[in-house]
């Protein structure tokens, strides 16, 4: 494999890079070389912080191998320099030109370790980042949206000359635990998620789960010391194998890990990133396909409750003080049981086994019950509109004292982002009331991230623009910026339009909301209202001239063939009424010459992989001309998988998804970015 020395770094590509691969290459190393010139006490404590960059690279540009061979080999360098420095004597022998020109050389390739100039600590110090050298230096967090795409990014890592790296991926239990009672509950529908996630923890806690018992006498197996990069699939099967937890061992692994893999959510969520003991000092993030990074970071920061949720922790603690009740008297009963039987002296009424702290008392029940209470009473009290009422988010605040429930100061900080929340009560059909308590500023999520003590983060994507709004929303100072060509040439691809299908019938997909008709009713007549609607994608019309349009496409393209839809309702329909009209059936008499099922996209997992794997396979049979998928927009099929070549050599989108207009979140974002646009124009 060539070698390149970018920026003062060796970094180790599987071919020769192109020219946006190498300029993408020394932008991601600048982010982890520069050192921050915004100083906080925090980092003489946790080390050095670097600087933040946004990178756009389209899609076939290598992003995801560019992204990794910089990253570890600039960690590579690091770690060197971490292992020199805590060599210190090195620097200071007698003919020490060779020991002065290592340092200086590691120093000036993987940035300042020294905190020198750029910290509070000044030019002469002799400070060193010690916490970096007990840690083994910093670690890198590679964060995507989906499994699928982070197995993909293994699966690049795997191919080039840093699979000796130690590498750790974190998954869900549903996608790793092999327990046969705990992972039966986790695949049953019917079943709500909390009692597998409790059944496992209480398997774990009494230690009568083999498989999580067996860890320790195989953390030392060779699959974990010389085995090499281990996805979720191999852990799992390795697992089964071995007898060990897959879930927990990658919860051990990360603990030496110098890369780890893990979805968007396990990062950005505080609580799931409480629960999955991930710690972010001196980390170096990397969030790939980051173009709906917004999105996730509001979601985190959202929540959304109903009074039904607060009678069931109601009705949950008075279950949890009965039984506490009945237990306590049982133990009395025993203890005057044993007086009368064997004379012991003095009852014991503590109602349990008193030689640990409890969790909780009886009368901690009591309060936590007055307070649910008293919150039920401040929801109920709330004027409540016949479409919902908005209020501002510090309004959270005031029922929350109302309830009783005090605020720290630390809690305090979001309280002060008024602007930012909107909270909003809606009336529901059955269980109630909901309160809705959302983010709209990404920020929020990024500040957050940053204020963990992460060394640098990285956002990059293939579509990522316009830059500007971006970063002004991110919230974060954002010094790198790259916005890369696009590698293909337009006579490589083809794009075009269908305006009409074969019989002249408008190819509109457009969607007329009900408030939207009722504003035009003044101005149309009934009969151009009815006109207009047979226009849209309800119209069977539309639908068979898409259905004929995308058989005489499926006549002169060979191979794979995607056709995506903008929901699963308008899959459904036209996949019913071209089977109908008998366009199905041909269009898979053209793909596989003899009569089968076209692939449509299923909303179950363990059927869409399976699907998956047989529409590869017919678009390698030779027997058949290609195959044809049928898939939604924003859906599985959309992001993470690889249609690479002969897998999709044409892509149909038939319509795309639009938020409505009329949902109390996208109006509520739409105000909230209109009053930010009028404090920074660069934002949307």
């Amino acid at each position: 494999m060539p070698e390149l020395i970018i920026s003062g770094i060796p970094v180790t590509f599987p071919f020769t890079p192109y020219d946006v691969q190498i300029k993408y290459m020394e932008k991601v190393i600048q982010c982890l070389q520069q050192v921050s010139h915004q100083i906080n006490l925090i980092f003489v404590v946790c080390g050095v912080q670097g600087v933040h960059g946004v990178l756009e690279s389209p899609t076939g540009t290598g992003k995801t191998l560019c992204l990794l061979c910089a990253s570890l080999g600039w960690l590579t360098v690091k770690k060197a320099q971490l292992q020199a420095q805590a060599q210190g004597g090195l620097y200071h022998t007698e003919d020490g030109d060779f020991m002065s020109g290592l340092k200086s050389g590691l120093d000036l390739a993987a940035g300042l370790t020294r905190l020198g100039e750029n910290t509070i600590c000044g030019e002469n110090s002799n400070l060193y980042d010690w916490s970096l050298i007990c840690a083994g230096g910093p670690k890198i967090i590679y964060a995507s949206r989906t499994h699928s795409q982070l197995s993909q990014a293994i699966h690049e890592l795997k191919r080039t000359n840093y699979s000796h790296v130690k590498v750790a991926i974190l998954g869900s239990r549903d996608q790793m635990c092999i327990h046969p009672e705990v992972s039966k509950e986790l695949n049953n529908a019917n079943k709500v998620r909390y009692t597998s996630v409790h059944m496992c923890q209480l398997k774990v806690s009494s230690r009568t789960c083999y498989f999580y018992t067996n860890m320790d006498s195989t953390k030392e197996n060779r699959i974990f010391t010389e085995g090499g990069i281990l996805d979720i699939e191999d852990l799992v099967k390795e697992g089964r194998k071995l007898r060990f937890c897959p879930y927990y061992m990658s919860k051990e692994m990360k603990q030496q890990a110098d890369i780890i893999f893990m979805p968007y959510n396990y990062l950005l969520d505080p609580k799931t990133r409480k629960a999955q003991g991930i710690d972010l000092a001196n980390s170096i993030i990397l969030l790939d396909e980051a173009h709906n990074i917004e999105k996730v970071c509001e979601e985190s920061a959202s929540l959304q409750f109903c009074t039904s949720d607060v009678a069931l922790c109601i009705a949950d603690i008075t279950q949890v003080k009965t039984l506490l009740n009945y237990t306590y008297t049982l133990r009395v009963g025993q203890v005057m049981a044993d007086i009368l039987e064997k004379g012991k002296n003095g009852p014991d009424f503590s109602g349990g086994d008193s030689s640990g702290p409890k969790d909780f008392t009886p009368n901690d029940l009591c309060l936590l019950k007055i307070m649910f209470l008293e919150l039920e009473k401040a929801i109920d009290s709330i004027f409540v509109g016949p479409e919902g009422s908005t209020y501002p988010g510090s309004y959270i605040f005031e029922i929350l004292e109302k309830a009783e429930v005090h605020v720290t100061k630390e809690d305090m900080k979001s309280k002060n982002k008024s602007s930012s929340w909107l909270a909003t009560k809606t009336p529901l059909a059955v269980g109630g009331n909901t309160i809705s308590y959302w983010c709209f500023s990404p920020g929020f999520g990024m500040q957050r991230l940053v204020e963990q003590g992460v060394r640098s983060i990285v956002l990059t994507s293939g579509t990522l623009s316009p830059l500007k709004s971006l970063i002004s929303e991110l919230g974060i100072p954002i010094t790198v910026v790259l916005e890369n060509p696009h590698i293909i040439k337009r006579n490589q691809v083809c794009v075009g339009i269908l305006s009409k299908g074969p019989d002249g019938t408008p190819l509109n997909s457009s969607y007329i909301h009900k408030v939207q008709m009722e504003h035009h009713s003044t101005l149309l007549t009934t009969q151009e209202i009815v006109q207009s609607c047979l226009c849209f994608r309800n119209d069977p019309k539309y639908i068979t001239a898409l259905g004929r349009s995308i058989l005489n496409l499926t006549r002169i393209i060979p191979h794979g063939m995607l056709v995506f839809f903008p929901s699963y309702s308008i899959m459904k329909n036209c996949h019913e009424k071209w089977q109908n009209d008998g366009i199905w059936s041909k269009i898979a008499e053209i793909k596989f010459i003899c009569f089968q099922a076209i692939f449509v996209e299923p909303q179950n997992k363990e059927c869409f992989l399976a699907a998956m794997t047989d529409y590869y396979a017919k678009v390698d049979d030779p027997n058949c001309k290609g195959a044809c998928f049928m898939a939604v927009t924003r859906g599985k099929v959309s992001e993470g998988l690889d249609f690479a070549d002969m897998n999709g050599r044409a892509v149909i989108v038939t319509g795309l998804p639009f938020p409505p207009l009329k949902e109390p979140r996208v109006m509520l974002k739409r105000q909230y970015l209109d009053e930010a646009h009028a404090r920074n124009n660069e934002v949307l």
